[in-house]
């Protein structure tokens, strides 16, 4: 890849995740939030196809996981339209997490 083309490639990259984490942030009290592109580990022509976001925030003490995870779809609605997967670990702040459930296996049909 062209050094042009992979710097641009890196920026759009980044930007869509710059998103997602100043939505999150503008919307909720969060604790911690990491969020990792995963797109890499995917097939596909797309930079921003695949995204795992792991979060802790006091808001979602006491919420049902479904709730949270609508939480955040409704949230990121428009960016949904340019994402193809987005893997979701959202956890209260009073809750331990398991981080051998928030690591991403690569996707089988990767070529």
């Amino acid at each position: 890849m062209e050094k042009g083309l992979k710097q641009l490639f890196l920026r759009e990259r980044q930007r869509l995740e710059d998103k997602l984490t100043s939505k999150i942030l503008s919307a909720f009290k969060v604790k911690n939030l990491f969020i990792e592109n995963e797109s890499h580990m995917h097939g596909g022509k797309s930079s921003n196809s695949h995204f795992k976001i792991i979060m802790v925030s006091e808001a979602f003490r006491g919420m049902p996981l479904i709730r949270r995870h609508k939480l955040i779809y409704e949230l990121l609605n428009n960016e949904m339209n340019s994402i193809h997967a987005l893997s979701l670990h959202l956890f209260s702040d009073d809750e331990e997490i398991n981080k051998e459930l928030t690591i991403s296996p690569n996707c089988v049909k990767k070529k």
